[in-house]
């Protein structure tokens, strides 16, 4: 906060009872009222300068000289109000804790945020109702020039944090998430600071992205799959074209000769990236509707970088059997495999796998348990009816190993 009440109403501390942030004012209607009558007053008060404490206060006893309000309502409405013009509402002081990795918000009375102990539930910090959630939200996005005018938003905010909104019919209530952008992290140089690879990977992976190799980063949700490809970014020079397709906003490159395609689902984004003569072309959550096309592009260029949400482990035969389910889908034919097992292998140069540290702490860096060169072996040729199911033709394997 800019100024705390406890000098300016000369409350004197009263530590006998602790209430939730939700229960200091009971009477929510009234809290709406007063919230929006202030902020009202404080905007014809205000000069062409900045807006300072002492015309919040002004404003609070204007609006509540009537009212017979105790000092911890007055506090919160300060605070309220405060937050409310020169910040993100009730989110104001989380966005601003680097410690706060991730902020939920389930209800006006149910907000949780992640740190590096894990999730807690905050109970300092709470909504008016579900109309102070979509006000917030729209505060949030505010800079951005967009609208909420769906029941669904997943946007990524000026400082880099991803934010999801989801609205009514949806839900119940308006839901919001903001997962926050690790600044920490840019070069693979702060994965070795944060213990994540060694720098003997780190040199390894650094030549391989000057050397345009393809490179598939494989791993569960929230493993850090964006952050890893955002430090194999680093690699890059600045004077190499960058073309990226991340549909989800889960990456974050600054780079100089950048183009980001949007998520047009009419149009196919690998064949507009492929035809935009890019040095390096980044791919953010390959799903199994562009997997095949993705292939293909690795089969033309040089220089991919793409992450796929699967299991770390078996990672070819699992890559092998959404390829065949593609194929299958595509194909009214037989398809052979063994030359599929090879080209699969050629495609990918390198693979890293992304597993959480430790499953008691999930907000540490990931950490990159492989980076493997992918051999091809010679298997028996051998010819797939296209009614077989995929999970038949998973059991094909690869040699991978680390150099």
């Amino acid at each position: 906060m800019s100024k705390s009440l406890v000098s300016a109403f000369h409350i004197k501390p009263n530590n006998s009872l602790i209430l939730n942030d939700y229960d200091i004012f009971q009477d929510k209607e009234l809290l709406e009222n007063l919230k929006d009558k202030i902020i009202e007053r404080v905007s014809d008060l205000k000069d062409e300068t900045s807006i300072t404490s002492d015309l919040i206060l002004q404003s609070i006893d204007y609006n509540t000289k009537d009212l017979n309000l105790s000092n911890a309502e007055k506090t919160y409405l300060y605070n309220l109000a405060d937050n409310e013009i020169n910040g993100y509402g009730p989110l104001t002081e989380i966005m601003k804790d680097n410690a706060v990795k991730t902020i939920m918000v389930n209800s006006p009375n149910d907000v949780y945020i992640e740190t590096e102990t894990g999730y807690i539930k905050e109970n300092n910090i709470s909504f008016i109702n579900d109309e102070h959630i979509v006000k917030t939200i729209k505060k949030l996005i505010e800079p951005l020039n967009i609208e909420l005018n769906s029941s669904l938003l997943n946007t990524k905010l000026k400082d880099g944090s991803k934010l999801s909104a989801i609205l009514p019919p949806l839900t119940l209530n308006p839901v919001l998430m903001i997962k926050k952008y690790n600044h920490d992290i840019a070069s693979l140089e702060d994965l070795i600071r944060l213990g994540t690879i060694t720098p003997y990977m780190a040199t390894y992976l650094d030549t391989a992205v000057k050397a345009n190799l393809n490179i598939l980063t494989v791993g569960f949700d929230e493993t850090g799959k964006s952050i890893f490809i955002d430090a194999l970014s680093n690699s890059i020079d600045n004077t190499s074209r960058v073309v990226v397709i991340d549909p989800n906003n889960n990456l974050n490159i600054p780079k100089e000769h950048l183009i980001t395609l949007s998520n047009e689902e009419k149009y196919n984004m690998i064949d507009i990236a492929s035809s935009l003569n890019a040095n390096y072309i980044l791919i953010s959550d390959v799903t199994k509707d562009n997997l095949l096309d993705t292939l293909n592009l690795m089969n033309t260029k040089k220089g991919i970088i793409a992450s796929i949400n699967m299991a770390p482990s078996n990672i070819l035969e699992n890559l092998e059997s959404k390829n065949v389910s593609a194929i299958l889908k595509a194909s009214s034919g037989p398809i052979t495999l063994a030359p599929m097992h090879n080209t699969l292998a050629l495609l990918c140069s390198l693979v890293a796998c992304a597993e959480k540290q430790s499953l008691h702490n999930a907000a540490l860096i990931p950490l990159i348990l492989l980076a493997a060169m992918l051999i091809p072996i010679p298997v028996p040729q051998r010819r797939i009816p296209s009614s077989h199911s995929p999970e038949r033709i998973a059991s094909a394997t690869f040699l991978a190993y680390t150099g």
